[in-house]
């Protein structure tokens, strides 16, 4: 009985071989299914028990509304609100089937089998109705794809002739079929798929690689690795041979010779990309994917990754190394680590490192825990670290029904698949533990039962008990991790064992176990810090893995001055083993800092460390620069940045002769001649208020009007101001805004001028 995709992988090896075709990689760790793993009590329970009730009160007929509509049935219920009523109607279906998927593997409850064969039967009538195997919820899909395959191929980065990512929505729908038939056995699911897969194939292979590069333009997810996964399902290599040509060779051709050219690219729309040449090395041992796949995770994560283990400001990369200025309320999209976690996964299958679970655990705590609303259950876009901010700022959590972000989407995932990597097994059948969750893990192949019981990470320790109907001989491997020390204690039925494993490592206890056998790790979880890359003198606090927060009141600092080990300056509140006090902060007051995953209000996770010598220097410096970031904070209603696709999105951009590009590492839009660019902006129907943009300024003459709902505001130049952006305000007068809660405004070229080069605009109080 296939039980995952990873079953797949590994179940197909002596069919592909029978077929002579290619061959897959052997897998050094080998992760368990989730039917076999069952979470016991913990938070990571609780917050699996939250994400059922929110999948059990989602209408599937309402996600299926845009399916039925393209195939020409009638709906059998409304579309939801927020992006599935726009132009992505659709995606969140593929990540609803995997949600059930996992979240029945996780449970084994009925009710989410039954959901995914009531889907996969829609879906199979949509599919009959159009009469290909093609079925897609989105707008004028049928429309669309006929135009492509005919090899009329329109895009502009984020839209493909005319629709809003369209091969991202398919790639949403193929996953979600897979999930559904390797984790639920629905054969009306792999039914749907392979009819999909074949219609998708037919419509693709008369095309060139070139045509298919252009389509590759707009942003597509993973189809490259959904495609391998048709592969491992079918075993039909020509679903293999597509899925190479479906990789995008002007991302990850530089990936695979080594080179970082992620800056100004938009984030997540390139890790899923890698995450497919992992799995076709998984299933080809083909070097330029392990080349691409590797190269990619180390830069990632060494150089453009937070310390909560997110990445990306406002969805973008930055210059690799330098996240210093980089530490916004829009930091750590939540669907980059969702796919992180995907490709850590991957790669630790085939390279089992402490190193590889150590991120897997910084990222599951700090970040995929974090981003679920402890008491609603909803989901957040973004995990904002800059000091001053909360988690409800900028998009904040999710709503049940009307908003379907692609955070939400993932976010049903996550919180349905706690269990997919707190154990592994080797080739040889040893256990692998990763994780320090409270769990069950049942080893059908040794009719074996192993229960960890836990309170990690408010203690660092935890016990293995294990059940078994005869003894048997196997070695079990415990992670030492990277931010203990060397004084963790094992011991077997209460026997201590001797052992030399520095941290970074596995200990390896290789016995014969008997039924009964108990086994207890104990490992201390010391205070250290972590800077951000490009400021070592900016750092955040962690507790063992867990990153801690900052709760700020009005007055208080992100500043610690110290002469020694800052470490030190935190004293655990004997009550609460995640609560500490930063003490001997000069002047800057008493903070209390707590878990980032538990910290809802305001807050600070990066401080900046000086000693008594450099705080007397800088502090009145420092002061002033934290009086303007206030203050921005504190006065702005509405903002805006050109050049990334979801705040244009979301603030209705157009323009004419527009041109996206990017000065001094930010996003801007600019005109050529007697171009405009046009945004609406939010605004308080009674208040004085301003219009702030940000220009740069190095660039000779540009003229330009501003206009408020059409009427006539300003007119400004831009002159050989330097190179630097610099701020431009405009007030705004009260009969603009008057009984208004949106303005539109207009960036107009004047007299066959241009519009400069503009990162930013924000609607700011008086």
């Amino acid at each position: 009985m296939l039980k995952s995709l990873f079953c797949f992988i590994i179940l197909t090896v002596v069919a592909i071989i029978s077929k002579g075709q290619v061959v897959p990689a052997p897998l050094e760790a080998i992760p368990f299914s989730l039917h076999d793993v069952r979470l016991t009590d913990g938070q990571f329970k609780k917050a699996q028990q939250l994400n059922e009730k929110w999948l059990q009160e989602i209408d599937p007929d309402r996600l299926l509304s845009g399916y039925r509509t393209e195939a020409g049935l009638n709906p059998k219920g409304p579309k939801y609100g927020g992006w599935e009523s726009g132009g992505l109607a659709g995606h969140s279906l593929g990540h609803y089937l995997s949600a059930l998927s996992l979240m029945y593997a996780s449970t084994e409850k009925k009710l989410y089998k039954e959901r995914v064969n009531y889907i996969c039967s829609e879906l199979s009538m949509c599919q009959k109705a159009i009469g290909t195997g093609f079925t897609a919820g989105f707008p004028n899909a049928n429309q669309i794809m006929e135009q492509i395959g005919k090899g009329e191929i329109r895009s502009s980065g984020f839209d493909l002739n005319g629709s809003w990512v369209p091969y991202y929505n398919l790639h949403k729908l193929f996953a979600g079929l897979i999930d559904a038939s390797n984790l639920t056995e629905c054969e009306e699911a792999k039914s749907v798929l392979l009819d999909l897969a074949e219609w998708f194939y037919k419509l693709h292979n008369p095309l060139t690689d070139e045509q298919i590069q252009q389509i590759l333009l707009c942003e597509h997810g993973g189809m490259n690795e959904v495609l391998a996964d048709v592969y491992a399902i079918s075993g039909d290599k020509k679903f293999l041979e597509l899925s190479y040509r479906f990789n995008h060779k002007a991302v990850l051709d530089p990936l695979a010779e080594g080179r970082d050219e992620l800056t100004g690219k938009h984030a997540n729309t390139q890790i899923p990309k890698v995450v497919g040449t992992a799995k076709q090395f998984l299933l080809t041992e083909n070097d330029k994917s392990f080349k691409t796949a590797t190269y990619f995770f180390d830069q990632v994560t060494h150089q453009h990754t937070y310390c909560i283990g997110g990445n990306s400001s406002a969805e973008y990369f930055g210059e690799p190394g330098h996240l210093e200025n980089r530490i916004t309320s829009s930091t750590c999209e939540t669907c980059n680590s969702y796919n992180m976690l995907k490709l850590d996964k991957l790669l630790f299958m085939n390279n089992p490192t402490v190193e590889l679970a150590d991120f897997y655990e910084t990222t599951l705590f700090n970040h995929i825990y974090a981003s679920q609303n402890p008491e609603t259950g909803m989901v957040l876009y973004f995990s904002p670290l800059m000091t001053g901010s909360k988690k409800s700022d900028n998009k904040g959590f999710s709503s049940k029904f009307d908003s379907f972000w692609c955070c939400v989407g993932s976010g049903m995932e996550n919180h349905s698949k706690y269990g997919e990597a707190i154990y592994f097994k080797t080739f040889e059948n040893d256990l692998i533990v990763n994780l320090f969750i409270g769990s069950e893990l049942n080893w059908t192949e040794r009719d074996l039962k192993v229960t960890q019981t836990t309170s990690f990470p408010e203690e660092g320790k935890t016990s293995f008990f294990l059940k078994m109907d005869k003894s048997q001989k196997f070695a079990i491997r415990l992670r030492v991790p990277s931010w203990t020390s060397t004084d963790y204690l094992v011991s077997v039925n209460g026997k201590a064992l001797k052992y030399h494993v520095k941290p970074g490592s596995y200990l390896v206890i290789n016995r014969k176990w008997e039924n009964g056998d108990r086994i207890d790790y104990s490992f201390s979880m010391p205070v250290t810090t972590k800077e951000i890359p490009g400021n070592n003198k900016l750092k955040a606090f962690l507790y063992g893995p867990i990153v801690l927060s900052a709760s700020l009141k009005e007055g208080d600092r992100e500043v610690l001055v110290s002469n020694g080990d800052p470490g030190k300056q935190l004293v655990q509140i004997s009550k609460n083993p995640l609560r500490f006090q930063m003490i001997n902060q000069g002047d800057a007051g008493v903070l209390e800092l707590m878990p980032y995953y538990e910290n809802q209000g305001v807050q600070a996770v990066y401080f900046e460390l000086f000693t008594p010598n450099e705080w007397k220097k800088t502090k009145d410096v420092w002061l002033l620069k934290k009086d303007k970031e206030q203050y921005l904070a504190k006065s702005t209603i509405d903002q805006m940045r050109f050049g990334e696709m979801q705040p244009e999105r979301d603030h209705q951009f157009e323009g004419e002769k527009a041109i996206v590009g990017e000065r001094l590492g930010k996003k801007i839009r600019e005109t050529s001649a007697n171009g405009w660019i046009e945004f609406n902006m939010s605004v308080k129907a009674d208040e004085a208020q301003l219009l702030m943009a940000s220009f740069y300024g190095n660039v000779g003459s540009r003229s330009f009007s501003i206009f408020v709902d059409g009427k006539y505001l300003t007119t400004e130049t831009i002159h050989w101001m330097g190179d630097r952006f610099v701020d431009k305000s405009y007030p705004i007068p009260i009969d603009m805004t008057k009984g208004k809660e949106l303005v539109r405004i207009r960036f107009q070229a004047k007299d066959e001028g241009m519009v400069p080069a503009v990162t930013e605009a924000r609607i700011m109080r008086e």
